[in-house]
């Protein structure tokens, strides 16, 4: 009997683990100076609070942006937080971005450093960063927000005139 018991436990084991994570990831590890990659920090499963590295050697061009998610699928809950930001270095040469921090009332997370080359850019080539969600480069979708060409009115039209010229009705 504790024989079954056991076989039982071991075999739905796998169903009540919910994995943590606390993970980073960059766009690119190596850019031109003058353009920006996206930083991204990821929690899944872990609430707490989140404390930002120290990005001095960076210009904060958006962030920190927030996301969050929560899926539920038979009875399975699983919830994903990040936090994003694009940088612009302030310098060339290698910078490495120190660690974020998640903390809550019984453990704190950590991620890894994370290492940026940047190398000089003397014919000023700016290129976006790479996107982390490929899903949605799958799709053209609309352009919104690019402001509409104003509508000319087209000039009057000159007054008919009516000729001088008597009609004689037979």
């Amino acid at each position: 009997m504790k024989k079954g018991i056991l076989m039982v436990t071991l075999l739905m084991a796998p169903f009540f683990v919910i994995s943590q994570s606390f993970n980073v990831s960059v766009s690119s590890d190596s850019i031109l100076i003058g353009n920006y990659i996206e930083l991204k920090f990821t929690a899944e499963n872990i609430d707490g609070k989140f404390e930002s590295p120290d990005l001095s050697d960076f210009v904060i061009v958006s962030g920190p942006n927030q996301s969050s998610s929560i899926q539920m699928i038979n009875s399975n809950t699983t919830s994903q937080r990040s936090w994003s930001y694009y940088i612009e270095p302030n310098r060339e040469g290698e910078i490495i971005i120190p660690p974020a921090y998640l903390v809550n009332e019984e453990e704190t997370y950590e991620t890894e450093p994370q290492v940026i080359n940047i190398y000089a850019n003397p014919d000023g080539i700016i290129v976006k960063p790479k996107s982390n969600n490929s899903f949605f480069e799958s799709f053209s979708f609309p352009q919104f927000g690019h402001p509409r060409q104003p509508q000319v009115p087209e000039p009057p039209k000159p007054p008919t005139r009516k000729s001088n010229r008597k009609v004689k009705r037979i």
